[in-house]
Formats: C-alpha cells, structure tokens, sequence
C-alpha cells in the first residue's frame, strides 16, 4: 500500500486521486479516438467531460450519502465535504454520467446511442486505472483470505493491518481490461446502435455483482445476504437484456423495412 506516492515542497500527491485522474485523461484520450474515427464533434467531447465530471461526482456523493444515511443524518454539512472522507459510490457516478451525457446530446440533437457506443471502450478503461489507486489507497479492499493472492491493508482508524485479504480492486481493475478488449474487439461487429453500451452496462454489472461476493462492507449493507451494490448491478443486467432486446429488434425491424440506422448525427470531427 503507498497511499502517498511522494512529498515536494510541501506538495503532497496522493495515489488515489493521481489514479483516478490517470484513468480520467486515458479516457479521454480513447474517446478521442472514437470520436474522430466516427465522425463526432470533439467540440461535444469538451462539454462531455466538463458535464460528465461534475454529474458523476454529484451522482457518485450523493448516492454513497444515501446508502450511509446513518452516518450523515447528524451532521448533515459533511455530506458536500468531500476533503473530510472521500466516499463515493461508482453506481451513482454512472447514473450522473449517464443522465449528463443524454441531455448534452439532446442540447446538440446528436443520437444519444452513438456517443454512448464511443464513449463505453473509455469509460471501462478509464475506471480500470482509477481501481488501481484505490488498491494503493487501501480501500474498497476484501474479505480475508487464505489465498496467495492476500494483502494486508492498513486501517488507518485503528492502526493495524488487516489480515491478508482479497485485493478486490486489482480483481475489478483486470476485468475491466477484459472489458475494455471485448469492446474493442466487437465494436466493428455491433449489430445495433447502443451495442458497445449495453456490454459496458452489463459487463461492469457482472463485475460488480461477482467482486462484491468477496469484498468488505459495513454492518447493515447486506440484504437476504446481498450487499446493495449487488442488488444495484443484479438490476442493471436486467435491464441491459432488455435494452438488448429492445434495441436489437428494432434494428433488425429498421433492416428489414429498408431503414438505415442513423449515426453520428449532424456532429463532425474538426
């Protein structure tokens, strides 16, 4: 665990939020890429970002409040004090992200679906390397193992180490990688707009649901055995079968009635 990665001139650079930054300009980077090989707006990236990092952030806090609602009901002026404990929650940040991508694209009368589908490749990357700074900050860590794969992480409320435990982080960060190459790998194959989306939507839920069997959480997060956040991505791949459905159909519809499936809509590389 290196929380810190170093002290300068009394600058002090921590690993989680380098990571996370990391994650945030490799993504960018990608959808850099995607934009301009698919002929979207890279003017439209820059409202992304700016839209998506502040919606994710509101959506990412707020969630992690509500399902901690305990802890915050009493003194309510922490829950924007983000400098005091940095918790979030990636289900609300992709709800935010979500919800902010539809509405500039909306603004810009471009096809929702095909940003989406350029965007996903970024996103699973890009929260790939942001796992690897909670890793070295020592969150999000798992339950003990006897397994070789064991870490010990420091708990700095207490003081101690904990026992070796699994390192859920670096488990969600490889399968993302994974991910991100299927993405890539079957992006030329998508057989409908909104495609790369929903294996994003789904391959993340899977994740999720399957890490979160290993991972420590706080008494009362569990229901029926459950955590949320497994509750939270068991519903998200249900409704990414039936967005697949949904969207797949009507594709195969559009198809067959000689329609053309609109792309990037009026936005252009420039």
């Amino acid at each position: 665990m290196h929380p810190i990665l170093l002290h300068w001139n009394g600058i002090t650079l921590r690993s989680y939020g380098f990571f996370v930054v990391l994650g945030v300009l490799v993504g960018y980077w990608w959808a850099r890429q995607e934009f301009r090989r698919r002929g979207l707006s890279l003017e439209l990236l820059g409202d992304l970002m700016i839209g998506v990092l502040l919606s994710a952030l509101i959506g990412a806090r707020a969630l992690y409040v509500l399902l901690n609602w305990e802890e915050y009901q009493t003194r309510l002026a922490d829950i924007v004090a983000t400098w005091k404990d940095a918790g979030l929650s990636f289900h609300g940040a992709a709800a935010g992200a979500v919800l902010a991508v539809y509405l500039i694209c909306k603004r810009w009368q471009v096809p929702f679906l095909a940003v989406a589908d350029a965007a996903a490749p970024a996103v699973a990357i890009g929260h790939s390397i942001g796992r690897i700074g909670c890793f070295l900050n020592g969150c999000c860590h798992g339950e003990a193992t006897s397994l070789f794969l064991g870490v010990r992480f420091h708990n700095p409320e207490i003081g101690i180490f904990t026992p070796p435990s699994h390192p859920t982080q670096l488990y969600e960060a490889g399968l993302l990688v994974i991910v991100f190459l299927l993405l890539v790998r079957f992006q030329s194959r998508a057989s409908y707009q909104g495609a790369l989306f929903v294996g994003w939507l789904a391959g993340y839920s899977l994740i999720r649901f399957f890490v979160d069997f290993f991972r420590t959480y706080g008494p009362g997060a569990s229901f029926f055995g459950i955590v949320h956040s497994q509750w939270l991505s068991a519903a998200l791949i249900g409704l990414s079968a039936a967005l697949h459905r949904m969207w797949s159909r009507s594709s195969q519809r559009q198809q067959g009635g000689g329609g053309k499936t609109n792309g990037a809509g009026r936005g252009r590389a420039n």
